[in-house]
């Protein structure tokens, strides 16, 4: 049985505060990266990502939404970053990256495809990390519609571009 985990750094404000002003210093490539941090963090999703998704079997390492949280920045930013100061922890190694993404995996399910002579194409069902992924995202987009329906006038159409950004 999995004991109650300890909070994850991903379920705090960031540690510092951002400034609308433009300054006068130096500015880094990547530096909306707070901004995206901000969104996954104000949206809840690491209490979803905690509450959803269970595939780790030890408290040691990254919890599931540091490696989420992880994965929504390394997506924006395009790659690696140097942005630990801000965030409050470390983006995980790919080797930790890897073995997190291979718990998604189950290989029941693959074994249960039927033959391709029987059947060509065949939707593999979503193993039980995915569907705690799955209701992450349906909290997400939840979240998004009532945050729009709080808009006066309230917004009755959303675009997803094909970045898949809203």
């Amino acid at each position: 049985m999995r004991k109650e985990p300890k909070p994850s750094p991903t379920e705090s404000p960031l540690l510092f505060d951002l400034d609308p002003e433009p300054i006068e210093e130096t500015l880094t490539a990547l530096g909306g990266i707070p901004l995206v941090v901000q969104a996954f963090r104000s949206l809840g999703l690491p209490r979803s990502v905690k509450n959803h998704v269970r595939v780790k079997e030890r408290e040691r390492g990254y919890d599931e939404a540091r490696f989420a949280e992880s994965f929504v920045i390394l997506n924006a930013a395009g790659g690696d970053t140097c942005l630990e100061r801000g965030l409050g922890f470390k983006l995980p190694k790919v080797g930790a990256v890897r073995s997190f993404l291979q718990r998604f995996h189950d290989e029941a399910l693959e074994l249960a495809r039927p033959p391709r002579e029987v059947q060509k194409s065949f939707l593999m069902p979503s193993s039980a990390p995915v569907e705690g992924l799955q209701s992450v995202q349906a909290g997400v987009v939840r979240r998004i519609a009532q945050l729009y329906a709080q808009q006066q006038p309230p917004l009755r159409m959303a675009t997803v571009d094909q970045e898949a950004t809203i």
